[in-house]
C-alpha cells in the first residue's frame, strides 16, 4: 500500500537536471512519457497553483516538442496529430502562442509542417487525403487554426483542377474516400470534367473520357448525376445535369465533324456504354445519330457518281455500315419513313444502300467501267459488306418509323 501524497513509482522524478537532459533528448515514442513525468513532478511541487507556464521544464519540454512536431515525417503525421490531442486532454504544457512565428509552439509548428508536406506532395492525392484527415480532426477539436485547413483544401482542389485524368484514373480509390466526406470537392470535379467535354479530342481521347465517367460512376464518385443544377439543352428543350450536356455536346459534335472511318472505329465500347447509362444523353443523340446515317451514305453515293477512288470509296462504305450497326444496336438511330424508305430502297433509287452497294461489289452490272481495274482488291471489301448489309438492313427497317408517325418523329428532330 503506497502512502498517500507520494507519486507512484513509473512516475518518480530525478533531479531537475537530468529531466532537462531527458527532455532536450526526447525521442517522439517517449512524449506522452515525459508529459507523464512532467504532470507527476508538478503534482507533486506544484500541487495547489497546477502547471506555471514559465516553469522551466514546460518550457524545455514544448521547445522539444516543437522541434520533433517541425519535423514529423510524412508516415508519422496522424500519429502526432493523435499525440497532439492526447496532451491537451492531459492538460500537458502545450498551449497555443499567439505569435504565429512562435519557434517554440508545438501547434504552430505542426501547422507549418502540414502545410508544408500538403504543397510538397500536392500531386499525390493519399498525401493531401492524410493532411485532410490530419486538419479536419484538429481544427474540431480547436488544436489548429482553419487557414491550415483552408491550405489543404487549396491543394486539393488544385489537385483536381490541373492533374491529368489520367492520374484521377489511377487515384480513383482516394478519390472516393475524399470526395464522400468533402462533397464540395465533387463540384469542383464536375467542372473540371466539363470543361474537358468542351475541348478537341484526340484518336482514342473521347473513348478513354467516357470510360473515365464510368469508372467514377462506378466507385461511388457519380458526377454524371451532378451536384450542379442541371442546364437547358436547346435543342431538345429538355435540362440536363451539367456534365450530361457536356458529354451530349462532346458526342454530338464528334458524330458531325469526324469522318466515318474514325466514327467507326471510335463510336463503340465505352461511349456507347455511357449513352446506355445516361438516358437523356441518349435520347438527346438520336437526332445527330441518325442524320449521320443518312449524311454518310450520301457522301459515299456522291464518291460513286464521281468515280472517285474505288478501295477508298468502298472503305467509306464498310465505315458507314460499322457505325450504322453500332448505332442502331445502341438505340442512337431513328429515321422518319420517307427517308428510310429512301435509304432502304433498291439499286435503281440514286443513294440507297443497294445503289452504293452495287455500284463496288465485281461482277454486279451496275460496277462502272473504270473499276475494272482493281476489281480484284474489290473483293476481299465486297465480301465485308454483303455479309454486313442484311444486318444493317434489318435494323434500318426496326428504326424507320411507320408513316403515320412521320410528324411525331419530325417534331422531335427539330433543331
Amino acid at each position: 500500500m503506497q502512502p498517500s501524497g507520494t507519486v507512484p513509482e513509473e512516475y518518480s522524478v530525478p533531479k531537475h537536471g537530468e529531466l532537462l537532459l531527458g527532455i532536450s533528448l526526447m525521442a517522439p515514442a517517449e512524449i506522452q512519457q515525459f508529459a507523464r513525468r512532467l504532470q507527476a513532478e508538478h503534482q507533486v511541487q506544484h500541487a495547489s497553483r497546477g502547471i506555471p507556464r514559465g516553469d522551466k521544464l514546460c518550457t524545455a519540454f514544448r521547445l522539444r516538442l516543437a522541434e520533433l512536431l517541425a519535423a514529423v515525417p510524412l508516415g508519422e503525421l496522424s500519429r502526432a496529430a493523435e499525440t497532439l490531442s492526447l496532451l491537451n486532454n492531459m492538460k500537458a504544457p502545450v498551449e497555443r502562442s499567439t505569435d504565429p512565428d512562435n519557434e517554440a509552439c508545438p501547434q504552430r509548428s505542426f501547422e507549418r509542417r502540414v502545410v508544408h508536406l500538403a504543397h510538397k506532395h500536392r500531386g499525390e492525392l493519399d498525401v493531401l487525403k492524410l493532411c485532410y484527415g490530419v486538419t479536419s480532426s484538429l481544427v474540431a477539436k480547436g488544436l489548429m487554426e482553419k487557414r491550415v485547413h483552408d491550405a489543404v483544401m487549396s491543394c486539393l482542389r488544385g489537385y483536381i483542377e490541373r492533374r491529368p485524368l489520367a492520374q484521377l484514373w489511377r487515384d480513383m480509390t482516394a478519390l472516393q474516400e475524399i470526395t464522400c466526406v468533402e462533397t464540395s470537392l465533387l463540384s469542383e470535379l464536375e467542372k473540371r470534367l466539363v470543361q474537358r467535354s468542351q475541348q478537341d479530342f484526340q484518336p482514342g481521347q473521347l473513348q478513354a473520357y467516357a470510360r473515365l465517367l464510368l469508372e467514377m460512376r462506378r466507385h461511388g464518385v457519380d458526377v454524371l448525376g451532378g451536384p450542379g443544377v442541371p442546364v437547358l439543352h436547346p435543342p431538345s428543350v429538355s435540362m440536363l445535369p451539367p456534365l450530361q450536356k457536356g458529354v451530349l455536346q462532346a458526342f454530338s459534335e464528334s458524330i458531325r465533324r469526324w469522318p466515318l472511318r474514325r466514327i467507326s472505329e471510335e463510336f463503340q465500347g465505352s461511349i456507347l456504354e455511357l449513352c446506355q447509362e445516361c438516358e437523356l444523353v441518349r435520347t438527346n443523340l438520336v437526332p445527330t445519330a441518325s442524320e449521320k446515317v443518312v449524311t454518310g451514305l450520301e457522301g459515299v453515293a456522291a464518291m460513286v457518281m464521281r468515280l472517285a477512288e474505288p478501295i477508298r470509296t468502298q472503305q467509306e462504305l464498310i465505315a458507314w455500315s460499322t457505325y450504322t450497326q453500332r448505332a442502331g444496336k445502341a438505340g442512337l438511330v431513328a429515321l422518319a419513313a420517307p427517308v428510310g424508305q429512301r435509304v432502304l430502297a433498291g439499286v435503281e433509287v440514286h443513294g440507297s444502300m443497294a445503289f452504293c452497294l452495287a455500284h463496288l461489289t465485281p461482277a454486279a452490272p451496275e460496277l462502272p467501267p473504270q473499276y475494272l481495274p482493281v476489281v480484284n482488291k474489290l473483293r476481299p471489301g465486297a465480301q465485308k459488306l454483303a455479309k454486313a448489309f442484311p444486318e444493317v438492313r434489318d435494323l434500318l427497317e426496326q428504326c424507320t418509323s411507320p408513316e403515320e408517325e412521320v410528324d411525331k418523329l419530325e417534331a422531335s428532330t427539330t433543331r
